[in-house]
């Protein structure tokens, strides 16, 4: 005989998992299951892994004796979760997803970027960068496009064309041109940590940026208008 079937109803589609039926007096199993699951080892045993597919149905398993006896038929309805698709693209100069609710982990040519857990980042470095997200409901997995990030020199533009003072700072910075004139109205400013974080970003309504509480270390502070986009180092202390 055999009873209680158990077994995930609700698996994420794509990951892998068991089920597995009580029994006494079987020697073999008849499993069935959606047409698009996929059997990870033998399938005669009481326990039996898939990879789990798209499709909804059932799982059932019959079992059988020596003699050719077999038992009662068991059924478990199954409904998989297909994750959302995750698709990122390059907007000046920023990654950005096209989710923005869920767990977020950036990755740079495979490994992850500690911290950098929002939808938007911000890459300094050339490479292949991918997202993974994690749903909120379901707690599915999912990745991203690939997307071969090559920094150009019009991405990171002349650091000379920007003054920002103090240097070090710990309160406030003071945000101009070099040449002495205001940041125009509008732009956007922020400041990114080295894993490519941003930790602060405003819209310029004057020349100045509080950075009471950023921690300290390196930081690129980024002017994004119209007209241009001007990246300058500094630091926080």
């Amino acid at each position: 005989s055999i009873s209680e079937i158990r077994g995930n109803l609700e698996p994420c589609a794509g990951d892998t998992v068991n089920f597995v039926v009580e029994f006494s007096g079987v020697d073999l199993f008849d499993w069935t299951f959606p047409s698009d699951w996929f059997v990870l080892g033998n399938s005669n045993t009481s326990s039996i892994q898939f990879i789990v597919g798209t499709e909804s149905g059932s799982v059932t398993v019959r079992g059988r004796d020596a003699c050719g006896d077999s038992t009662t038929v068991l059924t478990a309805s199954v409904t998989p979760i297909i994750p959302p698709e995750l698709f990122i693209s390059e907007d000046n100069g920023n990654l950005v997803s096209g989710i923005t609710s869920g767990f977020f982990q950036w990755l740079f040519n495979g490994v992850l970027i500690a911290g950098a857990n929002d939808p938007t980042y911000h890459p300094t470095v050339s490479g292949i960068y991918q997202l993974h997200l994690t749903t909120f409901t379901s707690g599915c997995e999912t990745f991203s496009n690939e997307i071969d990030y090559l920094v150009t020199a019009t991405k990171n533009a002349d650091q000379g064309r920007l003054l920002i003072y103090p240097n070090p700072a710990s309160e406030i910075l003071y945000i101009k041109y070099s040449d002495g004139k205001s940041i125009p109205q509008g732009s956007t400013i922020s400041l990114i940590n080295m894993d490519g974080k941003i930790v602060l970003s405003v819209l310029s309504g004057s020349d100045n940026l509080y950075v009471h509480g950023v921690p300290a270390g390196v930081y690129t502070v980024r002017i994004e208008n119209k007209n241009e986009v001007l990246l300058k180092k500094i630091m926080i202390e």
